[in-house]
């Protein structure tokens, strides 16, 4: 946020960063709770964005001279325990899905390294007993 009018600013407040801050907040929790989990997991930059697009030219900034530039969500927390449960179930199985990724394609290298090798021994083998024949 940037400061337009520091009379405005001074007429409207006596602390023009909480407001800035508290308003935020209202914005983007009024944003997210609009939209499920899964919706909000998936799309949460796109949420926020949009929150700040439909908010940035709200009177409220307007009538303490502040001029919105940016917003940003950088940590959330559950509410309540049933969403922080399917979200640490969420996280936990992303984290498995990408070990197990790794570990295929270690086993992968591995099998292709064989394969390579044991196509080179063949050719090698072939080559062998064209010479000697």
């Amino acid at each position: 946020w940037r400061i337009q009018d520091v009379r405005k600013m001074l007429n409207m407040t006596s602390d023009p960063e909480a407001d800035v801050w508290f308003k935020s907040r209202s914005v983007l929790i009024g944003s997210i709770s609009e939209v499920d989990l899964a919706t909000f997991m998936v799309s949460f930059n796109t949420i926020v964005l949009n929150a700040f697009d439909n908010s940035k030219n709200s009177a409220f900034w307007s009538d303490r001279g502040i001029r919105m530039i940016s917003i940003e969500l950088n940590n959330y927390r559950p509410v309540d325990l049933r969403t922080a449960a399917t979200l640490q179930s969420m996280i936990r199985g992303t984290v498995q899905r990408i070990n197990d990724l790794q570990k295929q394609r270690s086993s992968n290298d591995v099998m292709k390294e064989k394969l390579e090798a044991d196509i080179m021994l063949e050719s090698n083998q072939t080559l062998l007993i064209e010479q000697q024949a």
